[in-house]
């Protein structure tokens, strides 16, 4: 919620791997950081953020949580409401702690409709 990308991004392992909606797969913590950065920098501003765990389930150094999201952001002086749906697998480090190794999560929202074909494409 404050624009800090290095903290979100320690809530990862080292070689992680997240798969947004809408575009490629980032790997590593580092590339993670600088994503989020990038958001941060094109003017994106988190107004609000819930998410609730539908089911977790595990098996040893694995966690796997499946659930909901609510988020709210300005983007370019527009405010967007969106809600998801998100698959978190989590690995429990030598510490004992928990961190993300993959994150995948998609918008509800639909994607813009792929705009037709030219005609004059289509008789070749």
């Amino acid at each position: 919620m404050k624009g800090d990308a290095t903290v979100v991004a320690r809530n990862y392992e080292e070689n992680a791997v997240i798969l947004p909606s809408n575009m490629p797969m980032v790997k590593g913590r580092a590339g993670i950081e600088k994503t989020m950065n990038g958001w941060l920098q094109s003017g994106m501003k988190m107004k609000e953020f819930t998410s609730t765990t539908i089911s977790v389930e595990g098996a040893g150094e694995f966690a796997i949580q499946l659930g909901r999201y609510f988020q709210t952001y300005e983007m370019s002086g527009k405010v967007v409401a969106d809600t998801g749906k998100f698959v978190t697998v989590w690995r429990m480090q030598a510490d004992g702690s928990w961190k993300m190794a993959y994150d995948i999560w998609t918008t509800d929202i639909p994607a813009s409709a792929v705009p037709p074909e030219p005609e004059a494409k289509k008789k070749k």
